[in-house]
């Protein structure tokens, strides 16, 4: 058994003991081959998470214990401008806060982290001679990244494109037609992340908005939410009239305590988002078909969304299922509100 599996049965293991849903993943620019990652846990208990290093892939995951109330340093060390690192944890959002710190030319620059990934995201215009942003493709496919240049009413001036292989990271030079531009508005069709780089480091972005998608108006979907109703949350689309059925009576009767199997394809399919977060992010997979709601599920389907995102391709060939065991169906969304990312009252 590699290492990357052998870390996936202490994750699985460490969610069953903890009945954990939620999973944070907090990302910084790579701005320096070598610095220390500064990460404050702000709770009253130690903290376990994993540092995940990525190229083309995931590459690696080492734990690390975060003692309470402190800062704890943990050297990075890329080996190539095209590695990039993450921290996963499993407590509620803003229980760590990290910071990425390197001395580049006898400057030292700072590289605070954030959790954005997708949606629409908006920039300020930075204060280097040259704008640049740092963007990683979180997806394990190609990504064309849309740019907008944007005035200080925030109307569009001109726009451009670049197109990233499989969780790619590139520094990308800002360039606009026009000269006056005050923002740059960043989208894609799959998940990312992007920074914009200043002569200090780093900044995270301005605006954060959902971004919208064309739905099927034949379906139904379903939020599926952890049984403490926190943490990240997905949408199943059902076509099958019986488990539409089976999906309402959960929502009417959730003392029935069912979980949802289903079977899953790679790509978001336009509908699966994380709805539980600011920015509505989709997902790199989603629901191809329920197949059951259910009271028993078994341990190789079990996992959180986050889980899934990580090993996007090997969790699709096996076990190319989910049965998640604390989570649940818990409210029905228009298809008007999964394609706009907002909630209508």
């Amino acid at each position: 058994m590699n290492r990357l599996n052998t870390t996936l049965l202490i994750l699985l293991c460490v969610l069953i003991i903890a009945k954990s849903a939620f999973a944070e993943v907090l990302r910084w620019p790579q701005g320096c081959l070598t610095g220390e990652l500064h990460v404050q846990n702000n709770s009253d208990s130690e903290t376990r998470a994993w540092l995940q290093k990525f190229k083309s892939q995931l590459l690696e995951e080492s734990e690390v214990r975060l003692a309470r109330q402190q800062v704890t340093l943990i050297p990075v060390s890329a080996e190539t401008v095209s590695e990039s690192f993450t921290l996963l944890h499993f407590k509620k959002a803003g229980t760590l806060h990290a910071k990425f710190i390197c001395n580049d030319n006898n400057i030292i620059k700072t590289y605070p982290s954030h959790s954005f990934e997708g949606g629409v995201l908006s920039y300020r215009r930075s204060d280097l001679k040259q704008n640049k942003l740092w963007i990683q493709n979180l997806y394990s496919g190609n990504n064309q990244i849309e740019l907008e240049f944007l005035d200080r009413r925030m109307n569009v001036l001109s726009n451009s494109s670049i197109a990233l292989i499989s969780l790619e990271t590139k520094v990308i030079p800002l360039i606009s037609e026009s000269q006056n531009w005050s923002y740059v508005r960043v989208q894609s069709q799959q998940r990312f992340a992007a920074f914009n780089l200043t002569s200090y480091g780093s900044d995270g972005p301005f605006i954060i908005a959902p971004q919208s998608t064309l739905v099927s108006e034949d379906a139904a979907y379903f939020e599926v939410r952890s049984q403490d109703n926190i943490g990240d949350s997905f949408i199943a689309k059902i076509t099958d009239p019986e488990m539409i059925a089976k999906a309402r009576e959960q929502i009417t009767n959730p003392t029935l305590e069912k979980i949802l199997f289903a079977r899953l394809k790679k790509g978001h399919g336009n509908h699966n988002r994380n709805w539980s977060k600011r920015e509505k992010s989709f997902w790199s997979w989603s629901v191809s078909e329920v197949t059951n709601i259910a009271d028993i599920g078994s341990t190789s389907c079990n996992g959180l969304p986050q889980v899934v995102e990580d090993r996007i391709d090997s969790w699709i060939e096996n076990p190319g299922r989910i049965c998640f065991w604390s989570y649940r169906i818990r409210k029905e969304l228009k298809p008007s509100e999964v394609a706009s990312g907002f909630t209508i009252q």
